[in-house]
């Protein structure tokens, strides 16, 4: 099994919360849904529902999400 390596960046901006994830994988993610007897694909419906934004960089590698933050706590 082939390790991937995946890249982590948070911001914090003050009014924000940036979360970057950067991986190998030339595939852009993709929101989809998962089934009830699925194991995986979940992450990035939560992200949706719980960023206030969230896109996929244009080479596909880079998902990231903004978060809100309300009274200086996220």
């Amino acid at each position: 099994m082939a390790v991937e390596t995946v890249d982590l960046r948070v911001r914090h901006t003050g009014v924000e919360l940036c979360v970057d994830v950067i991986d190998e994988n030339p595939a852009p993610a993709r929101l989809r849904t998962a089934e009830a007897h699925d194991v995986c694909g979940r992450g990035l419906f939560l992200v949706s529902v719980l960023a206030h934004a969230w896109g996929v960089s244009n080479n596909g590698r880079t998902t990231w999400a903004t978060f809100r933050i309300v009274d200086g706590r996220p």
